[in-house]
This record gives C-alpha cells, structure tokens and sequence, in this order.
C-alpha cells in the first residue's frame, strides 16, 4: 500500500479526476510467495504426536485475475467482488526434529474468490482491503523410504490489501499482499503414522489490469457528487 501511495504522489495529471474505473477488470500479475508448513507426525495406536522440522518455501509467484467494481452510493467507497488461479514455484521439506530433511513437496497452484472494499484516497488512486476463500494444491509428497504420496486439496481463508492506480487507457496498476490460512490436512505416512500438514502462505505481487464496461470516472471524492 505503501509503495501505491508514494507512485501515486508523482502522477501529476491523474487519467481519472476521481478514482479508479469501476466495471469489470482482468489481468495478470506477478511477485513472490513465502509459505510455511508446520507439520505433526502421530501415532495412530497410541495418539503419540511429534512435531516435524519444516522448512518454509520461497519462490515465484504468477496470476490471472479478475473482478468488478461499484460505487458505494456518492460517496469514496467501492465494494467488489474478485477471484483469481496462482501457480507456485515453492518447495519445502521437513524431516524428523534434528535430523536431515527426509520429506519434500511443493506448493503448486491456488485459487481464491472473494471480496474487497475499497476507498478512494486521492484522485486516480484506491487502497482497499480484501477477504475470501481459497484452496490450494501441493505436489506428491515425496521420501526416501517410501513411494511418492498424493496430498489432499487445502481449503482455508484468505486476508490482506492494497493499492490501485488509474494509468489511463483503461489500465491500472495494483500493488498488493495477502495471507493464507489452510486448515490442516491428514494423511497416512505409513501403516503406523499419520502426518498432518499445516500450511500459511504470505504472497506480495504487482499487477497489470484491463478495465472496461465502467463508467471512466466513480465519484467525485472531494464533492460527494457522482461524475458522468
């Protein structure tokens, strides 16, 4: 949010006299992603639980997304609804407390859909918040003692928030950062074990939007009054 804000001071002659268009939007975007596995590994005859080392993931992150925005009445807020499909380049792996990593996966793909609210906080700049559901999916989970196993699809909840800036031309730039909360998913190691894999992902991205079927101007964030 913070770099939008300061891009936004050097845009001297914003492209909108308001805000950001309101419609509909696609586009792409790119950044890094950070995820973190807290894994437990338990006994299943006597409930005995360890805790694995995990080590987080780092790596690239690329996505297409989409929404559509509206006005909130005459006034500097903008509720929505959007949704998009990442795919991963972060790989992890863990191993039993002390010993050297024996167990690797990797985060491939993720999806969300949900909502943001926005607020118009100069012309031709937005910053908003978001919220909504996500899943994801890892790689077989692979060891050296045993065949490579399918992991189950994470579903878990999605926050975070950013900035958007009117570029013109029906273009937009949208700096943002969000945080992924997956519930915990259990599956059997071997015929005594079970490991359960807990997953957050942080992700910060840039990206490029195409805006249409909106009016080019929201509303008038001084005056109150809608533009046409």
């Amino acid at each position: 949010i913070a770099i939008g804000l300061v891009a936004s001071a050097f845009i001297s002659e914003p492209a909108s006299a308001a805000g950001p268009r309101t419609g509909c939007y696609v586009g792409g975007a790119a950044g890094y992603s950070g995820a973190f596995n807290d894994s437990t590994k338990t006994n299943i005859y006597n409930d005995d639980a360890e805790n694995i080392d995990s080590l987080g993931a780092q790596g690239e992150t690329f996505a297409l997304l989409g929404g559509c925005d509206m006005p909130i009445a005459a006034s500097k807020f903008i509720i929505g609804i959007l949704g998009d499909f990442s795919w991963h380049n972060a790989d992890f792996s863990a191993g039993e407390v002390g010993e050297d990593p024996d167990l690797a996966a990797g985060l491939d793909t993720s999806w969300m859909i949900g909502g943001r609210l926005g607020y118009v906080v100069q012309p031709g700049a937005m910053v908003y918040l978001l919220a909504g559901y996500t899943q994801a999916e890892l790689s077989d989970l692979t060891s050296a003692n045993s065949d490579p196993i399918n992991l189950p699809t994470l579903k878990g909840y999605v926050v975070g928030g950013g900035t958007e800036l009117d570029l013109g031309r029906n273009l937009a730039l949208q700096v943002q950062g969000t945080y992924s909360k997956y519930d915990t998913a259990s599956i059997d190691l071997d015929e005594c074990h079970t490991l359960g894999i807990d997953v957050d992902v942080l992700t910060a991205r840039v990206g490029l939007l195409v805006k249409f079927n909106g009016p080019e101007q929201i509303t008038a964030p001084f005056e109150g009054k809608p533009l046409k």
